[in-house]
């Protein structure tokens, strides 16, 4: 038998990571929030099928720091994006070590 949702137990935030038009690194993120910072930028160029003139990239990331160079190549940019998010999470968290243990690399 499944699993109610009265058995099971709710889900525990152990680990934050963030890589963010304002901050790459949750230590810089909080900064840039407590400082008001804004993470859209007017872009360099204009679209006829694009309405907006702004946007919030991350230009001082750099997917590499998360990926080797060939997945970096063939990966939409959010994926190695989300990936170091949860690696820093996963340090925090102090899971990263217990996963190394187990034989699973979860990267630097």
């Amino acid at each position: 038998m499944p699993p109610t949702t009265s058995d099971r137990l709710p889900p525990v935030i152990t680990g934050l990571g963030a890589v963010t038009p304002i901050g790459i690194g949750v230590p810089a993120f909080r900064a840039a929030l407590r400082a008001g910072a804004s993470g859209t930028r007017l872009l360099g160029f204009s679209h006829p099928q694009m309405r907006s003139t702004a946007a919030a990239t991350c230009e001082a990331w750099d997917p590499l720091s998360a990926v080797p160079e060939a997945e970096a190549a063939r990966l939409p940019r959010l994926v190695p994006m989300a990936f170091a998010a949860a690696r820093e999470a996963m340090t925090q968290a102090c899971l990263a070590a217990a996963l190394r243990a187990a034989g699973d690399d979860p990267g630097p």
